[in-house]
């Protein structure tokens, strides 16, 4: 996925001075497979991607996770939807929706954040062991550690 995408331009106008004045900082992994919008702020990771062949969407904040793919992968687990419910039924038809897509989760951020702080344990838990997954047992079995700090200082770009 191109970071010079329409989505990845949308978050980057709207949501990007946002997640900076909240103190995140944008990372990108040697080597790895990564959301195409990645910012991290201690251990709190936002993660987006768009996948516009499937019109798959991915908008996730927590901490991020090892996963074991065909290359080395992170994956931040938990799904923004969990923070913000409407962005669970956003309707991308075409690119021109991006930026009202980025204003909202731009306009709910601070409220997820603190969502976050009460309820992530909760969160992860579910995220973790998910019920509702077809290939449950598979994605159990391929998550890996938490991201260290020692492993963003070696592979972060």
């Amino acid at each position: 996925m191109s970071r010079n995408s329409e989505f990845c331009q949308a978050l980057d106008r709207t949501l990007k001075p946002k997640l900076e004045s909240l103190g995140f900082k944008e990372v990108s992994f040697r080597t790895c497979i990564q959301p195409e919008f990645l910012f991290n702020r201690a251990e709190l990771w936002f993660g987006a991607s768009f996948d516009p062949k499937d019109r798959y969407l991915s908008v996730d904040l927590g901490r991020l996770f090892w996963f074991k793919d065909v290359m080395r992968r992170v994956i931040v687990l938990g799904d923004y939807g969990d923070y913000c419910p409407s962005i669970k039924s956003t309707s991308l038809p075409n690119d021109e929706c991006f930026p009202a897509l980025a204003s909202e989760i731009r306009d709910t951020l601070g409220e997820a954040i603190f969502i976050y702080k009460d309820r992530y344990d909760e969160i992860l838990a579910a995220r973790k062991n998910p019920k509702a997954l077809k290939y449950r047992r598979e994605f159990f079995m391929n998550l890996g550690k938490e991201v260290s700090v020692d492993d963003v200082a070696r592979f972060a770009a």
